[in-house]
């Protein structure tokens, strides 16, 4: 006969060992969870903050008068709110019209958005920046170009 003793079945250890693992289990889900979620909201405060200083700096470089530029000003946006922006450095580059344009943006914090700051550089075409010395370069270019079309011209009886 068999005794009580080896009936088949659980012993209370092997219980609480299942249960300390589903416990660990579900806390590293849970934590997993919370962290997926922390970094889903801080990428979209980033999103928004880069779209935001794309749409500034887009604003800032479209100015067509140097003077515009040298201010310096403000701009709203949606996320970020009023936008600060400054030219840190404007310098011609060895192409004509050509201009090496350093912008620093500066915002202060919102409820969503902590405060921060930017530089940010971009190369611009913009001939009406030029100088007096400039000017006389782009005629003496313009000039040569026009006279390189006009051999072609020639040279292929096009006229």
């Amino acid at each position: 006969m068999k005794s009580g003793a080896e009936a088949r079945g659980f012993l209370l250890i092997e219980v609480l060992v299942a249960l300390a693992i589903f416990g660990l289990c579900a806390t590293m889900l849970v934590n997993g969870t919370f962290n997926v979620m922390r970094f889903l909201r801080e990428f979209e405060d980033t999103r928004e903050r880069d779209q935001d200083l794309q749409f500034a700096r887009a604003e800032v470089l479209s100015f067509a008068e140097r003077d515009d530029l040298e201010e310096g000003g403000e701009i709203e946006t949606l996320s970020l709110g009023t936008v600060e922006w400054e030219l840190k450095e404007l310098e011609p580059t060895d192409i004509l019209d050509v201009y090496l344009v350093k912008l620093i943006f500066e915002w202060d914090a919102t409820d969503e958005i902590d405060a921060g700051e930017r530089e940010v550089s971009a190369y611009v075409l913009r001939p009406t920046w030029s100088t007096d010395e400039f000017q006389l370069d782009r005629q003496t270019l313009l000039d040569e170009k026009k006279r390189k079309i006009d051999e072609i011209v020639e040279d292929h009886n096009w006229r």
